[in-house]
């Protein structure tokens, strides 16, 4: 198999995407937020709490060594007006690992195709309570050896109320700081430099994956009819290229969900042959129901045409965390 990671140009992407930007995927048939939201509740950890002033410029780190740069104009409101003054409260979330990924309910899509990931966070910012805009900051996410290949950063585009869908290249060559062409080594980590990150919310370092390999579709068939698209999220792990695919954005009618056979198949934006053959992978199920857990994970090299029955095992909150924290 020849892969390699290239550079995409965020015009094409955008193109891409825009057809999907205005979807909400939630009313969609088999969709039960409510339910899913309640699945992975418990499972994320709560946001970090950082404090920042408005108008000077100041840096401060997450748990996870995500460092964040502010200057003296990085925060606006909502009328676009530079905040000059005052203190930010900032809730960070920050996302390294895969199972990380997965408790956030997050994936490493766009527009049909696998992102490899050096790290997610989530960002918001407020004042005394009041929520308060990117207008430019700096993002450096920590990576535990050098490498040379380029990153962009990716917003969130198509949020479900807890997480994010899909993703929108943010990166533009034309602006000094919004691309990294490798890692810096810098304050004794090798870490991906963003200087001019411009959206709070979900924000990815991540690059394309490129392949040759035959692309196929994966799914998976579930016990009885209990569980079902409103109560269970099935994931794919890529450990070699820290990729997340999934049934996130659920559009749960025609090929992702049939109920007859009560079998969910991978999606990211209507496409579900997104996954590359010959690649090293552990497939997740999880579900929640009255209150109770339930999980499957398997593991092995994709192939075309992969499917799974599972068999979904109950597990206490613990267990499933601890699981998780393994992948």
């Amino acid at each position: 198999m020849k892969s390699n990671l290239t550079y995409a140009a965020g015009i094409l992407v955008a193109v891409t995407l825009l057809a999907a930007c205005g979807k909400n995927y939630s009313n969609e048939p088999g969709a039960d937020p409510s339910k899913l939201n309640s699945l992975f509740a418990e499972l994320r950890p709560a946001p970090q709490i950082l404090i920042v002033t408005a108008g000077t410029a100041a840096q401060v780190t997450g748990t996870g060594g995500t460092a964040l740069n502010f200057y003296p104009n990085s925060f606006k409101d909502a009328n676009g007006h530079i905040i000059t003054s005052g203190t930010v409260t900032l809730q960070l979330t920050e996302m390294y690992s895969t199972g990380d990924m997965i408790a956030n309910r997050a994936s490493t899509t766009a527009a049909g195709k696998i992102l490899q990931s050096g790290g997610q966070i989530n960002l918001n910012a407020s004042i005394n309570g009041q929520k308060v805009f990117a207008n430019v900051y700096g993002v450096q996410f920590r990576q535990q050896s050098a490498s040379a290949a380029p990153m962009n950063i990716f917003y969130g585009a198509n949020n479900n109320i807890d997480s994010v869908v899909t993703w929108k290249n943010g990166g533009d060559t034309s602006r000094a700081g919004s691309v990294a062409w490798g890692t810096t080594y810098y304050g004794g980590y090798d870490q991906y430099i963003f200087d001019s990150c411009t959206q709070f919310g979900w924000t990815n370092c991540d690059q394309f994956y490129n392949t040759d390999s035959p692309m196929t579709s994966v799914s998976v068939i579930l016990p009885g009819k209990t569980h079902t698209p409103s109560n269970t999220q099935i994931y794919l792990v890529l450990p070699d290229t820290k990729s997340v695919m999934s049934n996130a954005e659920p559009g749960l009618g025609g090929e992702a969900y049939n109920a007859t056979t009560n079998k969910m198949t991978l999606v990211s934006e209507g496409q579900i042959k997104i996954v590359p053959t010959g690649m090293n992978y552990k497939f997740v199920a999880i579900s929640k129901i009255n209150g109770t857990y339930y999980y499957f994970q398997q593991a092995g090299v994709t192939s075309l045409d992969m499917k799974f029955k599972a068999t979904m095992a109950t597990k206490t909150k613990a267990e499933v965390t601890a699981l998780l924290k393994a992948l």
